[in-house]
């Protein structure tokens, strides 16, 4: 990464880090022992924070790059904001599973490297490990189908 990208990703990761200790101050923070509800949350919070910090000192220390125009991106763009579109669409009316095999094959499509049958497979792996954690593991009301 350049050194103008480190130091807007520090600053993006310290930014929802902070936001988040914000949001999560009103929670008690308990022991290690015994974690209120508010320990887990601003842990990560304290780690993304430090985790922007230390992106943002590694982009400091970059030398400048020499300005050079970079070209748009914009399969992956369109095809990430597709799938997440077909996911909100599809999963009230058809249920996790064939959401989630929609987001797996249109987001693939972003890939100048896209083979049709990796996807489907793809797909089908993290459709299925998608219905058995989030309605059979901890419960979801979610329509599979």
């Amino acid at each position: 990464m350049s050194r103008k990208q480190d130091l807007l990703a520090g600053a993006l990761f310290a930014s929802v880090g902070i936001a988040a200790l914000a949001a999560g101050a009103g929670y008690p923070m308990g022991t290690a022992t015994h974690m209120g509800t508010g320990y887990f949350p601003r842990l990560l919070a304290a780690i993304l924070v430090a985790f922007g910090i230390a992106v943002a000192i590694t982009g400091l220390r970059k030398p400048p790059a020499p300005a050079a125009f970079a070209r748009l991106a914009l399969r992956p763009a369109l095809a990430v904001t597709g799938a997440m579109l077909a996911f909100a669409a599809l999963l009230p009316w058809a249920g996790l599973v064939p959401a989630s095999i929609a987001v797996v094959v249109i987001g693939s499509l972003g890939n100048r490297d896209f083979r049709l049958v990796e996807a489907i497979v793809s797909a089908l792996l993290l459709s299925a490990f998608a219905a058995l954690l989030f309605v059979r593991g901890i419960g979801l009301t979610i329509e599979m189908f």
